[in-house]
């Protein structure tokens, strides 16, 4: 099933006192741009379409209307789609095309597709451009894959949702076809339409997944009485017939049908319907399949029809025409649309370019002598930041993770617990990496001044950089890092196998599994029912259970074993004739009723990109320094010379397995025991933000940190949580609890 994950480039175009125009990016993918621009300069044939169509000057005399039932352009009037060229020369010039074209190279290295939301909020005179034909001479941003050209309208008093997920099932759409006989306006094929969209849901029909209700009549009153069956609620609302714009009233206006007795047509503008539409508790999405819908006038970027379903509040998407389109071209957008929008389950704005795609394939075999341009007839506008509508393919087993309010967990203080709130939203949604540092090591102790490897414990970070320093007799003033004080023990013994063997041994006496490795062993078990909770939706590949360790042992591979029929280990290599690439392991239980899994194969990556080899959604233990292995010479790395072996003679994406790496930087950290004085350490995050910052919400849990490790996890936009390892993950585990049954514990404080 075709999946896909969109990072926002917010573009607000605003209007300065001079009169010139402000292009302004923020946080985005490519980071913070600003141009400004003006129309001044815009050749003849470019400023006659946009002072014609949009008033931004008194317009020359226009052309005569096309004929009814007239493809646009068809007519001899000018095509515009040079103004989408002349637009994107007028925006992404310099910073603003460098920020675009860094955002679109790292949402490329990333897997992840760029979605540029148009705030116009303030500048209603050039919401009726057609910013969707945004395009260079090689780059189509709208009708291209990998980008969206979105619409997003700000409202007074009201914050964006989070997320469109339809929970209950079916999913209800209500269809209003309106074709009155009005003098002058063409038949519509609507019943093709019709005919189309039900072919098109047919699977999800036959799984009563959906329901397609047509209203009886297209009247006001018709619409009204459906509003108040609240048992079956409607969760989209399309319209099919004719729309117009009341250039006088500067309203955007739909043909209804008229009361019986009454007129045969009934004009509904934008308000009207908003207040029909908000009685429609459960509504995500209208979808008005109509000319002219989303025109407005040059003073109120809400005059439209759409504009004021989103003013309102009460329609979170909203998908309209802005000018008129071919009859061919909007039954061919309808049967695309929402096809891949329900059926294959993609976000809003990738559904529509993918109808986008199938409406210029219509309109070019139909006349390829015309430039095809009615695909950027339909607007899309967004007030939410996901755009995925349905998960039919979800597991929606447990609760909702919106249950957890403040205080809402039996013995979690009200205060922590909107924390953990915030990390089980990332984590249902399959968005959350831990990562384990040495100091893991003291999870339900504490540290002592001289660690021996006799002590029967495994040594934490600093206990183990003073044991090496002290053996090795380093002359440190002050405590050095442990790739330092390791590459200086090395130098310093008698052989490097004396010195690899004391490594091994001290990783290789680890005992028993904590209650923390014990912990995140439990939770992968339980991660489908976990991120079954999740509203927006989760593809498999997302869902998979991530996590870092970037220890030596094997005790979190041990916990794995004991809760785990499947897993897979993916550890890097810092010695011998594979360094510098990873291995993959697969542990597994060589039948069901078998005791623990044991290694079933063991394979060098030597191609990364689609590794193959991470076939299932088995959870993944990634071992960036390595691990202790059976040989003289341990495979991990710990040294100066084999960190700068990694971080600088490699590229992650050249070694480790893309569906990895993807996730890595596309989720939330979760940082437990991770010592920021290790160099190594900061120098891996830079290469996995590709920046110094988190680019998701994160957080390091310390005990007792001081200024500087605040002041590091400060600046990479890290929040820092001030508690004990076991007192964190007993509050995380009681939050998870109540998103599970009660006979599948996760664990607590031993």
């Amino acid at each position: 099933m075709p999946s896909a994950i969109y990072e926002n480039f917010d573009l607000v175009i605003t209007r300065k006192p001079d009169g010139t125009y402000s292009a302004d990016a923020r946080d985005t993918p490519g980071g913070d741009a600003s141009v400004t621009f003006t129309f001044g300069g815009a050749p003849p044939e470019v400023l006659g379409v946009v002072t014609r169509n949009f008033q931004l000057t008194p317009a020359p005399a226009a052309p005569p209307p096309a004929a009814a039932g007239q493809p646009p352009g068809a007519n001899g009037a000018p095509a515009i789609k040079d103004v989408g060229k002349y637009l994107y020369g007028a925006v992404f010039r310099d910073a603003m095309l460098a920020a675009l074209r860094l955002g679109q190279e790292r949402t490329h290295r990333r897997n992840t597709f760029l979605r540029i939301r148009l705030n116009l909020t303030d500048v209603p005179e050039l919401a009726g451009l057609p910013w969707e034909m945004l395009s260079s001479e090689s780059d189509n941003l709208a009708l291209s894959v990998r980008t969206s050209v979105v619409r997003y309208q700000e409202r007074e008093g009201a914050g964006a949702p989070e997320d469109l997920l339809v929970k209950e099932k079916p999913l209800r759409m209500l269809v209003v076809i309106s074709n009155p006989d009005v003098p002058g306006a063409p038949a519509l094929k609507v019943e093709e339409e019709w005919k189309r969209i039900n072919d098109a849901l047919q699977p999800l029909r036959e799984q009563n997944l959906i329901e397609l209700e047509r209203l009886p009549r297209a009247t006001l009153e018709e619409l009204d009485n459906r509003a108040y069956d609240q048992a079956r609620p409607v969760h989209i609302f399309h319209y099919i017939g004719h729309g117009d714009f009341d250039a006088a009233a500067g309203k955007g206006l739909l043909l209804f049908e008229g009361d019986a007795g009454g007129a045969k047509v009934n004009y509904v503008d934008g308000e009207r319907l908003g207040i029909s539409l908000s009685s429609f508790l459960s509504l995500r999405m209208a979808v008005l399949n109509s000319c002219k819908g989303a025109t407005v006038s040059g003073a109120d970027s809400f005059a439209g029809v759409a504009q004021k379903l989103l003013l309102g509040g009460d329609v979170p998407v909203v998908v309209a025409m802005r000018r008129e389109i071919s009859d061919d071209v909007a039954v061919a957008f309808a049967q695309v649309f929402f096809k891949w929008l329900l059926v294959n389950n993609l976000p809003v704005d990738a559904a529509l370019t993918r109808a986008r795609l199938t409406m210029r394939d219509v309109e070019y075999s139909r006349a390829r002598a015309v430039a095809p341009s009615e695909w950027a007839t339909p607007i899309l506008f967004m007030r939410n930041h996901d755009g995925y509508l349905v998960d039919f393919q979800g597991r929606g087993r447990v609760p909702d993770i919106t249950g957890l309010q403040p205080g809402g967990v039996p013995g979690v203080d009200p205060a922590a617990a909107e924390h953990y709130k915030t990390v089980l939203a990332a984590l249902t949604k399959g968005k959350l990496v831990p990562f384990l540092g040495l100091d893991v090591n003291l999870f339900s102790r504490e540290a002592v001044e001289d660690w021996l490897p006799e002590s029967g414990t495994l040594p934490s970070y600093r206990e183990l950089v003073k044991y090496l320093a002290t053996s090795s007799k380093h002359p440190f003033p002050f405590i050095p890092a442990l790739a330092d004080v390791s590459q200086y023990a090395l130098l310093h013994s008698d052989d490097e196998g004396t010195f690899y063997d004391t490594l091994a041994d001290i990783f290789r006496r680890a005992g028993e599994p904590t209650g923390l490795h014990k912990f995140w062993a439990r939770l992968a078990k339980q991660n489908d029912l976990l991120t079954g909770a999740a509203k927006a939706n989760v593809d498999d590949e997302t869902r998979r259970f991530l996590i870092v360790s970037c220890t030596y042992d094997n005790l979190l591979e041990a916990a794995f074993k004991q809760e785990l029929d499947r897993f897979h280990v993916v550890s890097y290599v810092a010695y011998g004739e594979n360094q510098g690439k990873f291995r993959h392991t697969v542990y597994a239980k060589p039948a069901p009723d078998a005791g623990e899994p044991v290694k079933q194969s063991q394979v060098v990556i030597d191609i990364a990109n689609n590794y193959a080899g991470l076939y299932d959604q088995s959870p993944v233990i990634l071992k960036i320094p390595g691990t202790v292995g059976e040989a003289a010479k341990p495979p991990f790395a710990i040294t100066e010379d084999q960190y700068l072996d990694l971080l600088s003679k490699r590229e992650l994406a050249g070694i480790l397995p893309s569906q990895l790496l993807t996730k890595l930087r596309n989720s939330s950290h979760l940082f437990l025991g991770c010592n920021v004085r290790e160099w190594s350490l900061r120098a891996l995050l830079y290469r996995i933000w590709e920046d110094h910052q988190a680019h998701y919400a994160s957080w390091a849990v310390l005990d007792r940190p001081g200024d500087i490790e605040k002041k590091y996890w400060g600046a990479c936009k890290v929040r820092v949580i001030e508690q004990g390892l076991a007192e964190y993950l007993d509050g995380l585990g009681k939050s998870c609890l109540s998103l599970l049954p009660e006979s599948q514990p996760l664990g607590g404080r031993a």
